[in-house]
């Protein structure tokens, strides 16, 4: 197990060690100076099998599939499984390195579950956000480019390309150069494994780590420059990422990616990161990124902006988009207020009421934007139950899009007769049911989708 500092989980080389194979070009190491290791696919398999053997309550490792070589694509499932409600959780999923020699992508990622699996101790906040969600990370996507020291997979192909959402139709390159999209969308076992998971987990936000410069790239690959359909919550990301982290942003350079399939296909608010090793300038003065091995304080200085984004998109995972509450208030005998809020980043859409026992006296709205509140008169008429629907963005993900791209908030009510209370003050929740019929709670949990 790799020893943990700060947030990076740093294996050190100390002076005169042997860097890591991957690493490139010798630096002779200044004295007491220790350099960073890399993780290879071994080091990496050892070390995310200790993290879920030491934390078998809240770390679960599974293989997502198998690579071209027949090597597993590990993925670390992160949350609290006491919780009896850990299933219904809202997901977010992290992976890195589609290409295989984008090393700080894989360490970026692998210190994230590290971070998580040590916040109760270290950090209370970040573990209170990490129990209410279900995290899963995949820090190496591409373990025969790791294992050959190349980007593409064992055929050669450029996996970030290889994605069944508008394949090659941008960026393209012919077979044997390092643009190659493969033979057919899908073709690479990488990608199918990947599809099939993000299929079963249906992530609210999915992030994509990779190398080369620190920046965020933004969806979609097909049409550069274009606006998003959610662009209201891109930019919402991109401005607080440019301020707290000084990350530039810009479209990617071909369609096929797996950032722009989660997001196009599969309904899942995502983005990319990109993660570098520090500049310095050169021999004639021209800034150029630190070649060889980095010390300690190179990486955690590259992951640091990597560290923000992550942090930052999984406190808000429920948010990305339309997110809605609902409540009852001001009830008086069979008479109350369903009171609807938009406290998501984005706008809701389509949102349709479900239940038995209760009459709206007013239509719910087709759209509610972000901060806004609709009040509607209702009746009551006994055991009464309601749960509301909506899609929660703006992308048209074809006949998937009101269940990839859909969530709903319950509106539980009493199961025995309703007796007038005082009225609620702003804010307050829907009383919840109970079993036997007894008069329900001042407050309700919203299910989380």
């Amino acid at each position: 197990m790799r020893a943990a500092l700060g947030l990076a989980a740093l294996a050190l080389l100390l002076p005169g060690a042997v860097p890591s194979a991957a690493a490139q070009g010798p630096i002779p190491p200044l004295p007491d100076t220790p350099l960073y290791a890399y993780h290879d696919y071994a080091t990496l398999t050892a070390d995310l099998q200790a993290l879920a053997a030491a934390h078998p309550d809240h770390a679960k490792l599974t293989s997502m599939g198998t690579s071209v070589l027949g090597l597993d694509v590990w993925d670390l499932e992160v949350g609290n499984f006491s919780d009896p409600a850990y299933r219904d959780l809202p997901a977010l999923y992290v992976d890195a390195a589609h290409h295989g020699d984008d090393l700080l992508a894989t360490e970026a990622a692998y210190a994230f579950a590290v971070a998580l699996l040590g916040a109760p101790g270290a950090d209370p906040e970040l573990a209170a956000v990490a129990d209410a969600h279900r995290v899963f990370i995949t820090p190496l996507v591409n373990p025969d480019g790791r294992s050959l020291g190349q980007a593409e997979n064992a055929h050669l192909v450029d996996l970030e390309r290889n994605y069944p959402y508008h394949w090659a139709e941008r960026g393209a390159g012919q077979a044997g150069t390092p643009a190659y999209p493969g033979p057919s969308a899908a073709s690479e076992p990488e990608v199918l494994a990947t599809l099939a998971f993000l299929q079963e987990v249906r992530p609210r936000a999915y992030v994509a780590l990779r190398g080369g410069a620190a920046e965020i790239l933004r969806p979609l690959g097909q049409a550069p420059d274009q606006p998003a359909p959610d662009e209201g919550v891109y930019r919402a990301l991109l401005a607080e990422a440019a301020a707290a982290a000084g990350l530039p942003a810009r479209w990617p350079a071909a369609s096929g990616s797996g950032m722009d399939w989660a997001y196009g296909a599969n309904g899942a608010f995502s983005v990319g990161v990109g993660v570098a090793a520090p500049f310095a300038a050169g021999p004639a003065g021209v800034p150029g990124a630190l070649p060889g091995p980095l010390t300690d304080a190179e990486v955690r200085q590259a992951l640091a902006p990597a560290e923000w984004i992550l942090r930052h998109v999984l406190e808000r995972t429920e948010r990305w988009g339309g997110a809605l509450e609902a409540s009852i208030d001001d009830v008086a005998g069979s008479e109350a207020t369903l009171v609807v809020r938009n406290v998501g980043l984005g706008p809701a859409f389509h949102l349709t009421a479900v239940g038995t026992g209760i009459a709206l006296h007013g239509a719910l709205p087709e759209s509610l934007a972000p901060g806004a509140e609709r009040r509607i008169a209702v009746a009551v008429d006994g055991p009464a139950q309601l749960r509301i629907a909506y899609q929660r963005l703006a992308i048209d993900t074809g006949d998937a899009a009101r269940t990839a791209a859909s969530t709903d908030a319950d509106v539980p009510f009493h199961t025995g007769p309703l007796e007038p209370r005082p009225t609620p003050g702003a804010g307050t929740l829907a009383v919840a049911a109970l079993a036997l019929g007894a008069l329900a709670a001042l407050a309700v949990r919203r299910r989380r989708a």
